[in-house]
């Protein structure tokens, strides 16, 4: 599993310099991890240890020599709640693996807490890989198709009755995330056009909801989690744990990557209606408007990536 193929030099300079973005966010070392491995998992504890510098906001990485990556949440928590999460996740990637065809993150182990870091972490086999930019495929069209066969297999694995669980990021009512989207949009109206952007919001509550069986959704299909190799997209990373909701929710992709063209092949691809396009549209606000103003001085990886998502749903014409 990697977010971002980019390894800093180790030293303290690099493994404490990143600005925290979340309150309890802790920093960790490599001599932190080489103790924790040694004391754990000594049969991977004599690799070469390197920080992998990411704009990741969930995990601080660690690089085990060519083959393996370390990942610790910045927020740690010790309890059996977050024990169960990291072995659902674990889970959830093995049963994917099985039903897609591109490259998901593979586990290797679970880590416990210590008095290096107080919280469960976790090793995956590290994939290779160009964290998702347009200069990293040949071709932004079968991107677009290579990503949409992603979702379709993605969506077709069965949910074994699951239902929405207002867990995820995304694929439950729009209204729900009403008030924190008003909340972002003022916090920004250094940042954007607040004007334009409440009533593309607006635009998004007044769409149908979803009434359908709910299916299995990524809800997150960011460019950091989409790793491309030899010009094409290679992998999907950042599964997390299993959430079945409304498919709209993996439509964003279409605004956060994409660009006119591609983003009609997206939509010609996944064939949604106007109903869950707009729904789309929502989920990506959502989004982006939130991390516009949060990651405003801390994560300009983030930001740029929000601002960029503001600007083309801002262009894309209204359908009502």
């Amino acid at each position: 599993m990697t977010e971002q193929n980019s390894l800093a030099s180790p030293g303290p300079e690099n493994e404490t310099s990143r600005v925290k973005m979340h309150e309890g966010q802790v920093e960790i070392s490599a001599d932190d991890v080489r103790a924790m491995l040694l004391t754990q998992r000594p049969d991977l504890s004599d690799p070469l240890i390197r920080p992998v510098v990411s704009s990741g906001t969930v995990a601080t990485l660690f690089r085990l020599d060519e083959d393996l990556v370390a990942r610790y949440p910045l927020v740690p928590a010790a309890d059996d709640v977050r024990r169960v999460e990291i072995c659902g996740e674990i889970a959830h990637a093995q049963a994917v693996s099985t039903r897609v065809s591109l490259e998901v993150p593979e586990p290797v182990c679970v880590g416990e807490p210590n008095d290096r870091y107080p919280g469960w972490w976790s090793v995956w086999r590290w994939l290779p890989g160009e964290t998702m930019c347009q200069d990293a495929v040949n071709d932004l069209n079968r991107f677009a198709r290579d990503l949409a066969s992603f979702v379709r297999e993605y969506r077709a694995m069965p949910t074994d009755g699951r239902t929405w669980d207002g867990a995820c990021r995304g694929g439950g009512p729009l209204l729900d995330k009403d008030e924190w989207v008003r909340h972002s949009i003022a916090r920004s109206s250094h940042l954007v056009d607040t004007d334009t952007v409440t009533a593309i919001w607006e635009e998004c509550l007044r769409a149908d909801p979803h009434d359908d069986d709910p299916v299995f959704i990524h809800s997150d299909l960011l460019a950091a989690n989409l790793l491309a190799r030899e010009g094409r997209l290679a992998a999907v990373i950042d599964l997390g744990l299993p959430h079945a909701g409304d498919p709209a929710a993996d439509l964003t992709p279409a605004w956060h990557i994409l660009g006119s063209e591609s983003r009609r092949i997206w939509r010609e691809e996944l064939t949604p209606d106007d109903e869950s396009w707009t729904r789309a549209k929502g989920w990506a606000l959502e989004q982006a408007i939130g991390a516009l103003h949060y990651y405003e001085h801390s994560n300009q990886g983030m930001f740029s990536a929000a601002r960029r998502t503001l600007n083309e749903l801002i262009k894309e014409p209204s359908l009502r």
